[in-house]
């Protein structure tokens, strides 16, 4: 999840309890407000340690995205410029 505020935020607290949502329901909910932020499926783990949006990466900008997830490793990252790098707003969550 997307932090609404501003600064940096630890996203450990809410990444666990998506994570248990989504073992049980596939999906993940991002909140997040879209005039500073949005979600970028990224699917290369290069690209998503290197905080890059690929060309024709699906993006998420309604602030209240469902976003289905695969089994296995589903990155996603901020792909407002710094978001990522410098304020290590992405996640890697694993659907089993």
């Amino acid at each position: 999840m997307f932090h609404q505020g501003r600064g940096n935020a630890n996203f450990t607290a809410a990444a666990t309890a998506a994570l248990v949502l989504c073992a049980v329901a596939l999906f993940n909910m991002f909140n997040y407000y879209p005039k500073s932020h949005n979600v970028v499926v990224v699917k290369e783990s290069s690209d998503f340690n290197n905080c890059k949006v690929p060309a024709g990466a699906t993006v998420f900008t309604s602030g209240k995205d469902r976003v289905a997830l695969v089994r296995g490793h589903n990155l996603f990252i901020c792909g407002k410029p710094g978001h990522c790098l410098f304020g290590f707003m992405k996640i890697n969550v694993t659907a089993v």
